[in-house]
Parts: C-alpha cells; structure tokens; sequence
C-alpha cells in the first residue's frame, strides 16, 4: 500500500490550517482512570501511535499530578480500521462482520473491568483497511466523527475523543 494521495494531502493541509487537525495538548484528555484507545493494528504504524499516546498520558499525569505511574494505563482495542468501524453506515463494516458491535461490546466490558470511562478512537492515514474500502482522508475524518457520535449516544458518561494519526513521510498524531 502507498502513502498519501494528492487529493488525502490537500485535504489534510486543508484541514490543518481550518483546525480540524490540530496539535495534541495532552491537558485536552483527562486519562486520571486510563484510557480505552481503539485503533488500528498496523504493525507500521502501532508503534509510534501507542509510543505517543503513551507520552500524552504521562504528560496529562505530569502536569495534574506532578508525577507519573510507572507503567500507563491504556487498554488497546486494535482491529484494522480502528475507529472507522465503529460507525454503523462503515464501509468497513460488510460482509455480516459486525466489528462495530464487537468494538462497542469490548469498550463495554473493558470500561466495566477496569473502570475506564475515556475512549480514544482513532483513525491512521494511510491505511490499507481504509484504501481497500475506498475510504479516503475526507471520508475517514467524518467516520471518526461518526463513531465518535455513536460512542457518546452509546456511553453518555464517558468522555470521547478522536485522534488522527498521519504518515505523510513524517509521523504526527492530531486531535480530530
């Protein structure tokens, strides 16, 4: 799989400078309890995305806490896609395979058993789940919005929050 279409990077500068992709500010995410982050498993890009949510987490604990656990709480619900199949009008979800009900279900039980009530969806470009579905840059960013509807009707007390995780040559993670 490729990286970026010229169509996926216009729409992604032009989402920069309008701030729908913004930088993350690890105050921005209250992870006191940890985090449900629901991702992608790309074994190219997993890595980077866990190191920095990792590094977001540490930094929300230094600065409300002036310290750190010694190990982060982020319980990690990886499925190709992540987020992008949550919403039930996904391209992702076809075929009889309901990852969106499989995902909502773990985002049930881990909050249940671990006491977690932040979910962190996101969505990586490029991505061969997403490319071998059509889906392009504009077209993920309103599925990441979708699902991130469908988590909070699902969950109204929880607090949610989508990420956008782009390897354009260069690797960064963007609030949605």
């Amino acid at each position: 799989m490729g990286g970026l279409t010229d169509f996926d990077r216009r729409v992604a500068e032009s989402f920069r400078t309008a701030r729908v992709l913004d930088d993350v500010r690890s105050h921005q995410l209250d992870h006191s309890s940890g985090a449900i982050v629901v991702t992608c498993g790309d074994a190219d890009q997993m890595y980077d995305l866990y190191g920095r949510h990792c590094a977001f987490y540490e930094a929300h604990h230094l600065a409300t806490n002036g310290h750190c656990p010694s190990s982060p709480r982020i319980h990690v619900l990886a499925l190709y896609g992540g987020g992008l199949n949550i919403p039930a009008e996904s391209p992702l979800v076809r075929g009889g395979l309901r990852k969106d009900e499989v995902l909502l279900e773990e985002i049930r039980v881990t909050a249940e058993l671990k006491s977690m009530s932040t979910v962190v969806l996101y969505a990586h470009l490029p991505c061969g789940a997403a490319c071998l579905a059509e889906i392009d840059f504009l077209s993920a960013t309103e599925l990441l919005f979708a699902a991130k509807d469908r988590v909070r009707a699902t969950f109204p007390d929880f607090t949610v929050a989508a990420f956008c995780h782009v390897d354009n040559g260069r690797k960064r993670t963007y609030f949605l």
